[in-house]
């Protein structure tokens, strides 16, 4: 959705704007910056619309616009209320791969309602940039557009992206830890949820770059507790075994 729909004389519309948590609780609420941006000038919002809001941590609402100029845009919360977080929580732990790519997995992660997204160097993924800091700053500013286009309640984490062996020296306990690999020595994925008994609290989805993981980052994850899982027969880029795996994970568990 690129603009606002505005339904009939009610003054309505889909716009969405972002509150951030330490502001939700106000009275009102005062947008500016790249938020304010956002409603005057993509969607077209105007004085007395009614927009949602959300702010990324389960709130959700309606508010009215009482006042709107270059500098700020004044809210009238109507509705607000608590979203529970999305179950099971999942992790992606995901290869850094090419930039546009890479894009492209953190939003259809927020879209399949990833409650984390954290991104780990591997050998045959892309060099370990040094501003890999500006790499996180543009993944947690897609993360905010799908949240507000898939209508997310909760925000991923966007954690900073870390090797993967101290990934997996780090790493909290999982219900379930799921690496898709190429490997011969795999589990097909159905196989491997269809022995889970109930359903998860928590899941990781340890997804490689193109290539694979390498013979010692495999081993390395399966000595880490991670159940190394086959996608099927076709070798699947990179990104498209991302959503696939959280796509699975997501209808076998949905909530």
């Amino acid at each position: 959705m690129t603009g606002a729909m505005r339904v009939g004389e009610s003054g309505k519309t889909h716009a969405r704007c972002y509150v951030p948590p330490e502001s939700w609780e106000k009275t009102d609420l005062v947008v500016s910056g790249d938020e304010l941006h956002h409603l005057s000038r993509v969607l077209r919002v105007r004085r007395g619309d009614t927009v949602e809001i959300f702010n990324g941590r389960g709130g959700a609402g309606t508010a009215e616009v009482l006042d709107l100029d270059k500098h700020r845009a004044q809210l009238r919360p109507l509705i607000r209320e608590q979203k529970p977080p999305p179950r099971p929580a999942v992790t992606l732990v995901q290869a850094v791969i090419r930039e546009a790519h890479m894009d492209w997995v953190v939003q259809k992660a927020v879209e399949l309602g990833a409650s984390v997204i954290a991104p780990v160097w591997t050998t045959r993924g892309v060099v370990r940039a040094a501003a890999s800091d500006n790499r996180k700053r543009r993944w947690e500013a897609i993360v905010l557009n799908a949240a507000r286009q898939s209508r997310a309640a909760w925000l991923p984490v966007v954690e900073d992206p870390v090797s993967l062996p101290d990934f997996l020296a780090r790493r909290p306990r999982y219900d379930l830890f799921l690496v898709a690999a190429l490997d011969q020595a795999t589990v097909p994925l159905r196989h491997a949820l269809a022995v889970v008994e109930g359903a998860p609290e928590s899941v990781a989805a340890l997804v490689g770059p193109e290539g694979d993981f390498t013979a010692d980052e495999l081993c390395a994850a399966r000595e880490a507790g991670a159940l190394a899982v086959s996608l099927g027969a076709r070798t699947l880029r990179a990104e498209t075994a991302a959503l696939y795996l959280l796509s699975v994970i997501r209808h076998v568990w949905a909530a």
